[in-house]
């Protein structure tokens, strides 16, 4: 199959998600991608020999930051080494791996020059299916703050004051516990957008912030990558069912509604509502950068190659039938072919309407294969595994707004950087303005 990306594409797509202004190619000996690893972490083990040699020393760097256009996890050089700090999912991981192993093959560098290696927590591969889930507990425990007499949970809290900044009335800081609407999605878009900022997050794990939309509270994280979004929202929903059953403002009114913190179905569930924002590639010819797509089905390319072209459509709250579109998705961006996208492009679900959990039913027409991107699978299947996990207690709703970022059947790909974040503005907008209308 002929592939989307020819071997210059590649090079400049690849440079630009691994080194970076002030890193170049020739600069290194050695990529090591430390897999299961929190930055502070990687930073340590590579601060670590040298302060073995030079304990006086301490508090010394012994790396810089690689300086990006468009930074993702962070990425150190140290010693001519290239750190990669992983700790998402093992998407994300294989998504590195191919990039660096396709690159080094194309330039050759992987001969005389660069070599890669991996590195697991305590040297295992199996703990870093650990590490991921760990970091991703600590992080919701750190967003919900639960009740303890003891205060274990406060030293994770994402959400705190500094010192000059303390409220008694949230003691440290803040926590999500009343919070029903969840954006994932680049917080500069978001915070442009909404009213205000009521506090940033500090937490390496996942930047976010809460943020005030008329005068309500909506927590907006960071751009999750994968099965990272599965981990993550998973024990998310975990603190909002137990919530459910527990919380004393709960047990001791009769009746629950936004007047008191929390919206409810007609069933008394909790309603919690996740957007989420991202890039799409489009696959229509007359697609352009920016234009705004809303999927409201899911294809995944090994199915649609073996000649399975079963689309799993799904509710999207933002879904308008002049935007509704199939989505593809794919492993890998580098590896995308013109016969995989145009198989995909060609897809047409007619008269395509779907049921919503509140009884209505929406009519998008024909709806054609529009879009392709790495992450809507995930997220998906995350909502409807905790639909079945958590029902009794939560009507979880879920709303996708995508944005154009290349059309590759057009030639136009990602190894051209969008120019501004004028389609994330806009996705955005249409996610905090529904937010406005239907409290």
């Amino acid at each position: 199959m002929r592939k989307i990306f020819t071997d210059e594409k590649v090079v400049r797509y690849v440079e630009t998600r691994l080194f970076g202004k002030n890193v170049k190619p020739f600069d290194i000996n050695q990529i090591i991608l430390y897999q299961g690893f929190l930055p502070s972490t990687v930073r340590e083990k590579l601060n670590e020999p040298h302060l073995d040699m030079m304990p006086e020393l301490l508090g010394t760097d012994f790396f810089k930051i690689v300086e990006q256009d468009a930074p993702r996890e962070p990425i150190y050089e140290s010693d001519g080494n290239l750190a990669l700090s992983e700790f998402s999912y093992f998407e994300r991981a294989n998504r590195y791996i191919r990039m660096i192993e396709v690159f080094l093959e194309i330039t050759q560098l992987g001969i005389d020059n660069i070599s890669w290696r991996k590195e697991y927590p305590r040297g295992r591969k199996r703990v870093v299916q650990q590490e991921y889930s760990n970091f991703a507990y600590d992080f919701a425990v750190g967003l919900f703050v639960p009740d303890d007499e003891n205060g274990r949970y406060d030293s994770r809290r994402v959400f705190r004051y500094s010192n000059n900044e303390m409220d008694e009335l949230f003691d440290m800081g803040e926590d999500i516990k009343d919070i029903s609407d969840i954006i994932i999605g680049p917080l500069e878009a978001v915070e442009k957008e909404a009213d205000k900022v009521i506090i940033k997050g500090n937490s390496e794990y996942l930047p976010c912030q809460i943020v005030e939309v008329d005068g309500r509270r909506v927590l907006n994280l960071g751009y999750v990558y994968g099965g990272q979004a599965g981990l993550l929202l998973d024990k998310i929903f975990d603190e909002y069912d137990g919530l459910m059953e527990d919380d004393d403002r709960i047990k001791n009114i009769d009746d629950i509604s936004y007047d008191n913190l929390w919206v409810t179905d007609n069933e008394g569930r909790r309603r919690i509502r996740v957007h989420a924002l991202a890039r799409l590639g489009g696959l229509q010819p007359y697609m352009k950068r920016d234009d705004q797509l809303t999927p409201v089905g899911v294809i995944d390319e090994a199915d649609l190659l073996l000649g399975n072209d079963a689309v799993t459509l799904y509710e999207n709250i933002h879904a308008k039938p002049e935007t509704a579109v199939i989505n593809l998705n794919v492993g890998s961006v580098i590896d995308e072919t013109y016969e995989g996208l145009e198989m995909a492009r060609r897809i047409i679900v007619p008269n395509a309407e779907l049921a919503f959990r509140d009884g209505h039913t929406e009519s998008y027409g024909d709806v054609l294969g529009g879009s392709v991107d790495l992450e809507i699978d995930s997220m998906v299947g995350a909502i409807k595994a905790a639909r079945r996990k958590y029902g009794n207690n939560l009507d979880i709703q879920f709303g996708f707004v995508g944005h154009v970022s290349d059309v590759p059947l057009n030639g136009d790909t990602l190894d051209v950087e969008l120019a501004d974040d004028r389609g994330e503005r806009q996705a955005a907008k249409t996610i905090i303005d529904y937010i406005r209308r239907n409290h």
